[in-house]
């Protein structure tokens, strides 16, 4: 338990990442300059805060007295960045598709452990689910090029890709057991079932 808890107090603690003064607006007097620090992608936080959540949620199983906070935190911490990074409107966030499949894969177990766990539903949460359908509007025409499929374009430091989008069968089978009842996250959770169609999925 001592190891677990040590990692995650190092991980969580903004002297060894600045996680919440990395998603401040740039405007805010403590922000960092992403320019300098690297930070300004949904990426380079993901990943982290998600192992502090599953390492709270060890040690909340093992009755640590702080694992729920632990756990509390990695909720905040995605709370924040659905906020800094997420158009409200349209859902679009500012990431290569290859990293964005990288995030995804990251904030989806996150939000699997905070609903398990009791805590905050980002599957009944507009931004979470704007985050996938936005896919629905960039992706390219059908072309016989890409074998009669729609693709992502390839922007960023990743090549083009042909084939279904990778997270999106998982994310729909949690977005819909059990069904969402706000009709606008239904209708993002259809858009994001016509992406993966487009793509050559199967939706679940």
């Amino acid at each position: 338990m001592i190891r677990r808890a040590g990692t995650a107090f190092m991980m969580l603690d903004d002297a060894a990442y600045p996680g919440e003064r990395a998603m401040l607006p740039w405007s805010h007097p403590e922000a960092l300059n992403p320019f300098y620090q690297g930070m300004e992608n949904m990426n380079f936080n993901a990943d982290r805060y998600r192992l502090v959540g599953k390492l709270g949620q060890v040690l909340h199983r093992l009755d640590h007295p702080q694992g729920r906070a632990i756990m509390r935190y990695a909720e905040a911490q995605m709370d924040l960045s659905l906020d800094r990074y997420v158009y409200p409107g349209s859902g679009c966030w500012e990431e290569s598709h290859g990293y964005c499949s990288h995030t995804m894969k990251n904030m989806l177990p996150l939000a699997m452990l905070l609903r398990e766990e009791g805590m905050r539903d980002l599957f009944a949460d507009i931004r979470f689910a704007r985050m996938f359908s936005f896919w629905a509007y960039a992706l390219s025409p059908r072309d016989p090029v890409f074998t009669g499929l729609r693709v992502r374009p390839p922007i960023g430091d990743h090549g083009l890709r042909i084939g279904p989008l990778g997270t999106y069968g998982w994310a729909l089978y949690e977005f819909t057991h059990p069904l969402p009842q706000d009709p606008a996250i239904r209708d993002q959770v259809r858009y994001t079932a016509w992406a993966l169609a487009q793509t050559g999925g199967s939706p679940p």
